[in-house]
């Protein structure tokens, strides 16, 4: 699963320290997420839904091209 948060964060003039520090969890963690080497949980991912003020189908989206095993 692919997401838009740098672009979507840029907009929102919010960092990733900040949004980490909103889901409780460290910016490492936050910015292994983004960048995609982990997931981010249901959960969070409807709090930054709430953070952005964006529907969670403009944060994520799947990315056709990657393979799926």
């Amino acid at each position: 699963m692919k997401n838009n948060l740098p672009a979507l964060r840029k907009e929102s003039g919010i960092t990733q320290k900040a949004i980490a520090n909103k889901l409780n969890i460290t910016y490492q963690s936050y910015y292994n997420k983004e960048i995609g080497r982990s997931e981010f949980t249901i959960s969070e991912a409807f709090k930054l839904s709430v953070i952005l003020h964006k529907n969670i189908n403009d944060i994520f989206f799947i990315d056709n091209n990657t393979k799926t095993e």
